[in-house]
């Protein structure tokens, strides 16, 4: 009995990264790089699938408040990049005290 060759739903080596996908989708190639995703889409059926997943799931930039590290957390991470030796139960006591203090 002769099995049919499975086409493999897939990302493969050939195929453009997301991220070009993308700059595609957003018309930020260059004519050379256009061609190829346009040549490769219309043989790849995966990425023609992840190109229309990237038109129905439209990106929009968001904005991002960076908070303050607390001073007690910051000196215990310092100390525990620093040390390497450092256990966590230590880690703890010593901010516990930092903050009581």
């Amino acid at each position: 009995m002769h099995r049919l060759p499975l086409n493999v739903f897939r990302k493969s080596a050939l195929c453009p990264a997301s991220h070009t996908l993308l700059d595609y989708r957003r018309l930020h190639l260059t004519r050379g790089e256009t061609a190829l995703v346009k040549a490769h889409l219309a043989e790849c059926e995966f990425c023609c699938a992840e190109l229309q997943l990237l038109n129905r799931y439209r990106y929009r930039a968001e904005d991002a408040v960076l908070g303050e590290i607390p001073t007690a957390v910051r000196r215990l991470a310092e100390m525990v990049l620093s040390s390497g030796r450092m256990t966590l139960n230590a880690g703890v006591e010593v901010a516990e005290t930092q903050i009581s203090h």
